[in-house]
């Protein structure tokens, strides 16, 4: 879990930013010295959750992960640049604060479904979370 209170958000910072569409930024992101996820060697989320991104003044705006849940130390999301937060998150750069809560949700359930024919249904940035899920 990036924060142990979700009422409060954790502080991170942007470590990159890749275009994989006009409209679809990753953002990599990493954490303050001291965040819960900055160290963990524990699985901090689960295949199929999401988190809240924020910035300051503006609505926080739902964000499936696109990382492992095995990635320590970073963390990285999908924002489609839509709406008034989609738009403004979808001009952080190198650099930048954003404030993250969560995660939320209920996860993949991945150990029951191993080994089975699974299909997965999604649609655009939906499917990253899929890609969590290794």
């Amino acid at each position: 879990m990036y924060n142990r209170d979700a009422d409060v958000p954790a502080r991170c910072v942007i470590a990159q930013v890749t275009d994989e569409t006009p409209e679809v930024r990753r953002l990599t992101l990493t954490f303050g010295e001291g965040a819960p996820r900055g160290e963990s060697s524990e699985h901090d989320f689960e295949p199929g959750q999401f988190v809240l991104l924020g910035l300051a003044g503006i609505e926080e705006m739902p964000v499936c992960m696109c990382s492992s849940p095995t990635d320590v130390g970073r963390l990285e999301l999908c924002v489609r640049r839509t709406g008034s937060s989609g738009l403004a998150l979808g001009t952080l750069a190198v650099g930048d604060e954003a404030g993250l809560r969560g995660p939320f949700g209920v996860s993949f359930p991945l150990g029951e479904l191993r080994g089975q024919a699974l299909l997965f249904v999604a649609r655009g940035v939906g499917l990253a979370a899929r890609k969590s899920g290794g």
